[in-house]
């Protein structure tokens, strides 16, 4: 079968016969042979007519549709360009006249060497039996991404290991392709959970380690009562001078919690002492009370005595010092 490349020009096809329906002779075919209509056709595409035209001889410049005899009924016929054009495989050649049979011919239409383009030509045109190309009949490299169908790669296609992180787009991988537990803590950069990546509720007690919660951490107010726990704010939680009379509740200060000799004189108000617990103020109480009280007049009188005498003295010496 005879070649021709892809988008040739000028193309002449001599190897179309013509043959007497009645006879089998063979018969001139001219442009005006009676009822001669020629075509080609390319396959999965309508059948093009040609129009013959007068040729002066064999060796005159291509002219489309141009018809000239050769010999014993083959004829010359020049092509028209747009049989050669790229999308087919093939192209074939035919035609009718009156009382006359025109043989057709096939053409092959293939790639130029160094050329690109063409139709895919598939198997059954080429006589492949189904198997025939093995992975040793093809070329390293010769299978491009353009020959590759959309979702022809499947994952039984791809081997492990084969995607790597230059072959994932930017923000290919959505949360439905992520597998439940699969980003482990390893997988996670340092400070990359954020605030806004926390669901309300999603820290429990148990994701907190000890200690982690300072002092830094909590924002004003936030321990409310009912987060301290019964007896969880020892002597040592609290400040000096931290419970004010106003945190006292009434009644709260018993006779077990006032430390001995705690009670001076300056801490009672006047005529703040209206009763005397029964049996405290016996005779012996109140005569050594009242001895103090003797004694410590006494010691009053020496002392004016004292000071008077001092006095005494002291403008005396003053008398002295003038004379």
């Amino acid at each position: 079968m005879r070649q021709i490349n892809y988008s040739s020009t000028d193309q002449r096809i001599n190897s179309l016969r013509a043959m007497d329906s009645a006879t089998g002779e063979p018969v001139d075919i001219s442009h005006d042979t009676a009822g001669l209509a020629l075509w080609y056709q390319r396959p999965g595409e309508a059948k093009q007519t040609i129009t013959p035209v007068a040729k002066a001889s064999l060796t005159e410049a291509h002219s489309n549709g141009g018809v000239e005899p050769i010999d014993d009924g083959y004829f010359q016929l020049d092509s028209p360009d747009e049989a050669f054009a790229t999308g087919a495989t093939s192209v074939l050649f035919g035609g009718t006249a009156t009382d006359v049979i025109i043989i057709g011919v096939e053409i092959m239409l293939v790639v130029a060497p160094g050329a690109t383009g063409g139709a895919a030509i598939v198997g059954s045109e080429m006589g492949l039996v189904n198997g025939a190309i093995t992975d040793t009949k093809i070329e390293s490299d010769a299978i491009t991404s353009a020959k590759i169908a959309d979702g022809a790669i499947t994952a039984a296609k791809l081997a492990d290991a084969a995607i790597t992180a230059a072959k994932i787009a930017s923000d290919a991988i959505t949360a439905a392709k992520i597998a439940s537990d699969a980003i482990t803590a390893a997988k996670i950069a340092a400070d990359a959970i954020t605030s806004a990546k926390l669901a309300d509720g999603a820290i429990a007690a148990a994701k907190i380690a000890d200690g982690a919660i300072t002092s830094a951490k909590l924002a004003d107010g936030a321990v409310a009562a009912a987060k301290i726990a019964d007896n969880a704010i020892t002597n040592a939680k609290l400040a000096d001078g931290a419970i004010s009379a106003a945190k006292l509740a009434d009644n709260a200060i018993t006779a077990e919690k006032i430390a001995a000799n705690a009670l001076a004189a300056v801490k009672f108000a006047a005529d703040a002492i209206t009763a005397i617990q029964n049996g405290l103020a016996t005779a012996a109480n109140l005569a050594t009370a009242a001895a103090s009280a003797a004694s410590a007049a006494s010691s009053a009188s020496t002392a004016a005595t004292n000071a008077s005498t001092a006095a005494t003295n002291a403008s005396a010496a003053e008398t002295a010092a003038n004379a």
